[in-house]
Formats: structure tokens, sequence, C-alpha cells
């Protein structure tokens, strides 16, 4: 019969999911794991295999609190197109962040580190990115119902956009940049969502025609 756990497997999720966030995959040791979650190595390994087992376990982790967190934004509004607007702010407040912005975002961190090899790290990359665009377009789809996202619009690509720059945008605050650049492109992806549909197609302007002056 095996012995029941004597600890907490969430809160040692948690903490090797710091570890990670901070040091990346590679940089990270067994020792360091073992300084920060509080366990022996044997227990490490029992419960979760190994180190590559335990990253598995922090991406979820990772991963689920982030969804939550749009969640909970999206359920504070009538509308859910204010709930992204809201959701945007608070992930340019990120970069802000002295604490956390010069971490970026574990999920992105472990696709540029990892991903191009790690099938499984990539595969769980996928997944939550996935899921969080869904997320997002579903928000979007329902504002076209509402009638306050514009019905003209590509839900699923204006989704993938937003995702496209905050995930850049977090890997760009590793850097720290100055905040007026960063509060800038928040404000324009926030515009994206105030575009009214246009009553007409765009129209190609005609190229300029030059012509030779005669002396």
């Amino acid at each position: 019969m095996a012995r029941p756990r004597e600890f907490d497997e969430a809160t040692v999720v948690r903490a090797a999911m710091q570890v990670f966030w901070k040091q990346g995959y590679r940089a990270t040791s067994i020792e360091d794991l073992v300084e920060a979650t509080g366990l022996q190595r044997g227990s490490l390994y029992g419960a979760f295999g190994d180190k590559h087992g335990l990253l598995n376990e922090a991406l979820d982790a990772y991963g689920h609190q982030m969804v939550e967190r749009l969640d909970g934004l999206l359920a504070e509004f009538s509308d859910p197109v204010d709930g992204l607007r809201q959701f945007i702010r608070a992930a340019g407040l990120d970069c802000h962040n002295d604490e956390t912005s010069g971490r970026g975002c574990l999920i992105g961190n472990t696709c540029t580190e990892l991903a191009a090899h790690d099938d499984v790290a990539r595969a769980q990359v996928e997944r939550f990115l996935a899921k969080f665009r869904l997320t997002m377009a579903n928000s979007l789809r329902r504002g076209q119902a509402m009638g306050t996202f514009p019905s003209d619009r590509d839900a699923d690509a204006v989704a993938m956009f937003i995702q496209c720059s905050l995930q850049g945008l977090a890997t760009l605050a590793r850097t720290r940049p100055d905040p007026k650049m960063v509060d800038g492109v928040i404000h324009e992806l926030i515009h994206i969502l105030d575009q009214q549909p246009s009553d007409t197609a765009p129209t190609q302007s005609e190229p300029r025609t030059h012509h030779n002056q005669q002396e």
C-alpha cells in the first residue's frame, strides 16, 4: 500500500513554477527545485518523475491561472468586449510590475526555449494558446451578437492578433522598455476593439504619377 504524500502537490507545483518562470528550464537545477519546494530529490522524483515532469505540471498550473484570470475579468462585465479591454489593460500593468516584468510569460518563455525540439512542451504550449485564443474569440462573437463589436470583423483573427501582441509585449517587457511605449501599445490594442464597421470596402489609392518636366 502506497504511503500518502506528506506535502501539498499544488503548493509544490506553484513553487516550481516560480523557479522555471524566473530562470528558465535549462538553467533550473534539481537543487534549485529542492530548495524552492522544500522536498528532497527522492520525493520530487517520486511525485513527478523528473524535472521535465515537474515542468509539465508547472505549465499546466500557469496556463490554468491565466485562463482563470481572463474568465474572471470577463465575468465582471455584462459586455464581454469590455472584459477583454480590461484584460488588455491588466496585461499592460503587468509590464510595469518590477517584480514580474523581467520574467516575461512562462508560456512564451517555454515556447522560445523548448518548443522547437520538445514535442511534449510544444503540445502543452499549443493547447494553452489555442484555449486562450478561443476564449477571446468567443467573447468577441458574443459582442457581435450584442452589437458591441462590429459584425464584419473576423473574431478569430482579432483574437490571434491580440494574443500575438500581448505575447510579444511580455517578451519585450523583459528588457524594461519605456513605460510610455508599453502604454502606447496597450492603447492601440484597445482601439482595435473600438473600431466601427466600415460602410464601404476600402478603396485602393491611386499610385502617384511623376511627370518629367521638359526644359
